[in-house]
């Protein structure tokens, strides 16, 4: 999938959900690496990323989910597979969920994230 240059922000997203007629176009996306599966999202054909730039990963897709329900964003699909490594070099931030179902950062790459993409602090 051909992704456009301008990343998403999580203001973005948060606001997709209020901005009536526009089509607004959100996906889960698997993204797979070394040790498995984690998921990214894309806001029309647009990479979630932090103020920082670094692409949003979800270690798990409920903490894809749930980060999509906190934004309050309850219109979403499937993706395709996607390969960001070479989109996105070293600039990713990995979230997963707590034991009280909120989101934090990954203390460590966990069995979803790609492993060959090193941590953004």
């Amino acid at each position: 999938m051909e992704m456009q240059v301008r990343p998403a922000t999580w203001l973005e997203m948060v606001q997709s959900p209020r901005v009536v007629g526009t089509g607004r176009n959100v996906r889960i996306h698997p993204v797979a690496g070394v040790k498995g599966a984690c998921y990214a999202l894309t806001l029309d054909k647009r990479w979630l990323c932090g103020t920082d730039g670094s692409v949003t990963l979800f270690r798990s897709l409920g903490s894809a989910v749930r980060f999509l329900q906190l934004a309050k964003v309850d219109d979403f699909e499937a993706g395709d597979p996607a390969d960001i490594g070479l989109t996105v070099g070293d600039s990713v931030q990995c979230l997963c969920i707590s034991k009280g179902m909120n989101l934090q950062a990954c203390s460590h790459r966990g069995p979803g994230c790609p492993s060959e993409l090193p941590r953004s602090s």
